[in-house]
């Protein structure tokens, strides 16, 4: 065999192992340009998948997820943690962590507790599926409850605020999740009492005052004043 004869034969072979290697056929048919149906084209991304049954803190530790929230609540602080950014106000409010729970391939929910002061406590909602059309950032809400020396106070930091704040405008999903994490603790117990104050914080930091109920809030663990 000739150096050229050589040169052709091991060229080839390398080919046909690249050709048939499972690697391949695996990075074929998570390309982009693999046939996947439409229903599954917008799956929440494998990345996120996988911290499912996770504790918080393994997910909010990703930098994946610091430049999402980054992104998705640019320009916005939390006027009650210093005016720190949102993700940073996140890991305070729960490091001492809870679980990242996946709902439908779609939700990501992450819940926890400050250290050494259980009784505040904050939830993230995010929903991974979002028309690119229409918005470049994902539908996120930090939910915080606060409990200082003067009041109980809930914070709701929701990134894509619509001009009425009605009950229509809350996906059904995140009420389902907020009420079903309150009532996750008895309130008396941890917190002191019921909720005393309710601030809604969007874009710009503009500043409203939104109906428990249109957030999925229970009128039940809300005073009066603030449920009324």
């Amino acid at each position: 065999m000739n150096r050229r004869e050589f040169i052709f034969s091991s060229a080839a072979g390398v080919l046909g192992v690249t050709m048939l290697s499972p690697l391949r056929a695996i990075s074929q048919a998570m390309s982009s340009n693999a046939s996947i149906p439409e229903h599954m084209a917008t799956v929440t991304p494998s990345w996120l998948r996988r911290f499912d049954g996770a504790y918080s803190s393994a997910l909010l530790s990703r930098r994946r997820l610091r430049l999402l929230m980054d992104g998705a609540f640019a320009g916005m602080s939390a006027p009650f943690w210093f005016n720190r950014p949102i993700h940073p106000t996140a890991r305070a409010y729960m490091s001492k962590p809870g679980y990242v729970t996946v709902l439908h391939h779609r939700y990501i929910v992450v819940t926890g507790t400050m250290a050494h002061c259980a009784a505040n406590r904050a939830m993230l909602w995010i929903d991974s599926h979002f028309d690119s059309s229409a918005s470049d950032v994902p539908h996120a809400v930090l939910s915080v409850i606060d409990v200082g020396s003067s009041s109980r106070h809930m914070w709701l930091i929701n990134n894509h605020l619509a001009a009425n704040g009605t009950i229509d405008d809350v996906p059904h999903n995140l009420r389902l999740c907020m009420s079903r994490w309150i009532l996750s603790r008895r309130p008396f117990r941890y917190e002191g009492g019921l909720l005393q104050e309710i601030t809604r914080l969007g874009r710009h930091n503009l500043i409203g005052v939104p109906k428990p109920r249109a957030y999925g809030i229970p009128l039940y663990r809300c005073e009066t004043s603030v449920s009324g």
